[in-house]
């Protein structure tokens, strides 16, 4: 039975509200909710919840075995582990040691954070590639078209 594709929803999910809350600038129109709290939150959470989607990612590949899609599929799972890895050692990092030039770090986590959205993206189109085809939509399409795939 196949369940990576219940657990790689996870990551996705919290991370793109991650990237949401990191780039729009919400408490402007939302002045009263705490987001910096929110938003880390689904940064850390949706940082953990990667682990599971590569474990069963491991396990679906011993299912379908190995193809030109999969080896970038996982390249491209290890990059968004590493981005959003190190955006949340950033963050936790800077809740007990304050960064000296704050505008830095904003910067570096607004970068990692479009990063980390660019690689989801990716990501997603090459597991539909290999699930229902290089032209399953036009994300897909222009990926794999991109990296070579058709």
């Amino acid at each position: 039975m196949m369940i990576h594709p219940a657990f790689v929803h996870f990551p996705l999910a919290l991370l793109t509200l991650y990237v949401l809350i990191e780039l729009v600038p919400l408490s402007k129109f939302f002045p009263k909710v705490r987001l910096d709290q929110v938003k880390y939150f689904l940064l850390y959470v949706g940082t953990l919840s990667i682990f599971p989607a590569i474990a069963t990612g491991i396990i679906a590949e011993g299912l379908v075995g190995e193809n030109v899609v999969l080896s970038a599929h996982k390249a491209g799972a290890m990059a968004i582990l590493l981005i959003f890895l190190v955006s949340a050692l950033l963050a936790l990092w800077n809740q007990f040691y304050l960064f000296p030039r704050p505008e830095l770090f904003r910067m570096a986590q607004k970068l990692l954070a479009i990063l980390g959205m660019l690689a989801l993206i990716v990501q997603g189109a090459l597991g539909a590639a290999m699930v229902y085809g290089y032209t399953a939509d036009p994300i897909t399409r222009l990926v794999s078209s991109f990296l070579g795939f058709h």
